[in-house]
């Protein structure tokens, strides 16, 4: 019986399990994303990040931090179709260096809304050179599209 309980209650929690999307490159273009943030590129050379109308250059200190060494590679994840809540996530694009697909190395978080970085209290921006770097951040708006 304690077995059973101990699986019924389990089970909701892993139901619930929260797992981002692996976003597909081809070339500069990003596939998988909704259709509310395409078109979606990022140009790993000049480190910039468009989707839809808004599109950041990231600032310098957020590039050297992805500076690639040995095997690594930058992984592109996304979550969008999450209900973010007052004080939880709202829908967030995420860099990150890594060798494959479940390492985790340096990671930044966006917010696919507004194109500033997500506050998570545990990647990037936590110490006080990352907060200044945070604050260069200057998303700008595309016309005609």
């Amino acid at each position: 019986m304690r077995k059973m309980f101990i699986a019924v209650f389990l089970l909701p929690l892993s139901l619930a399990a929260h797992e981002d999307t692996i976003i597909e490159r081809n070339g500069d273009i990003l596939l998988g994303l909704p259709i509310k943030y395409q078109p979606a590129t990022f140009n790993e050379s000049d480190f910039t990040l468009s989707l839809g109308r808004l599109s950041v250059t990231f600032p310098k200190c957020v590039h050297e931090l992805f500076v690639l060494k040995g095997e690594e590679k930058i992984i592109i994840d996304a979550s969008w179709y999450h209900e973010p809540e007052a004080d939880g996530l709202p829908p967030y694009i995420t860099l990150r260096t890594s060798t494959d697909t479940s390492d985790f190395g340096k990671s930044l978080l966006i917010n696919m809304d507004t194109l500033f970085p997500v506050d998570t209290g545990f990647t990037y921006g936590i110490d006080a050179q990352e907060k200044q770097c945070i604050l260069k951040f200057k998303p700008t708006t595309k016309s005609g599209t």
